[in-house]
């Protein structure tokens, strides 16, 4: 019988070790940080949200809700930039890595997503790891990166970047990080184009034409930089 019950606890001794081991190798461990595009355990983003309107995003390629006290009624909206029109997702649970959303609020609340696979670079806009010519409404990945770093064939830079703050109830321009939970505009002056995961090679920033149609609307937009003066130089984007 002794022999016996050494043998159970050792056989016991295996499976908890092999479980360990399964385990690790897995990522099944709750982490606090993920890797962009890996499958990282469990991990949860919290958005803060303010009254009015907010820009912001999912930081992850399968959120779902743990929980909020905002109230969803019909408040969302996307800038859909192969449509030229804005989409409303029903729900919170609607919202799609790589896209930036509009979210109305009539009081101060919180969102807080839960998710096991972070959004990427290549998640980014409606057609993903694409910026459509005109007005792109994109999402942050998991971690703040320079999308300029990851341009690839777009003609882009900081100054083609906006970010509504809405603390302050202002656009934000230029952009050097992009960051997780955050939504912004991206203004692509010239052809549909891809982003990638370096750097281009040889592309050059710039070639931006003087004026851009806004999508909806026949209004001539000056593209002016931030030290021309003589000009305001934030495009009129396309409100819900």
């Amino acid at each position: 019988m002794k022999g016996l019950s050494k043998n159970i606890y050792l056989a016991l001794f295996g499976i908890i070790a092999v479980v360990l081991v399964a385990s690790l190798f897995l990522g099944g461990f709750v982490s606090v940080s993920a890797p962009k595009g890996k499958f990282t355990g469990v991990t949860t983003f919290q958005l803060n949200i303010y009254q009015g309107f907010n820009f912001i995003s999912v930081p992850y390629n399968d959120s779902t809700v743990k929980s909020t006290d905002c109230v969803i009624d019909n408040n969302i909206y996307h800038w859909d930039s192969v449509k030229k029109e804005y989409t409303q997702p029903a729900q919170l649970s609607d919202l799609k890595a790589g896209l930036g959303y509009w979210f109305v609020s009539g009081k101060n609340c919180s969102i807080t997503f839960i998710g096991t696979k972070s959004t990427e670079t290549n998640d980014i806009g409606d057609v993903p790891g694409t910026l459509k010519k005109g007005f792109s409404h994109i999402g942050g990945p998991i971690e703040s990166v320079s999308l300029i770093d990851y341009k690839g064939e777009c003609t882009i830079t900081s100054e083609n970047i906006y970010y509504w703050n809405a603390q302050t109830k202002s656009y934000e321009n230029p952009i050097n990080s992009i960051e997780p939970g955050k939504a912004y505009w991206v203004v692509n002056n010239n052809i549909d184009c891809s982003l990638k995961s370096s750097i281009s090679n040889g592309g050059t920033s710039g070639g931006a034409e003087e004026v851009t149609t806004v999508p909806g609307t026949d209004t001539q937009v000056p593209q002016a930089k931030p030290s021309d003066t003589s000009v305001d130089p934030t495009p009129v984007f396309p409100m819900p």
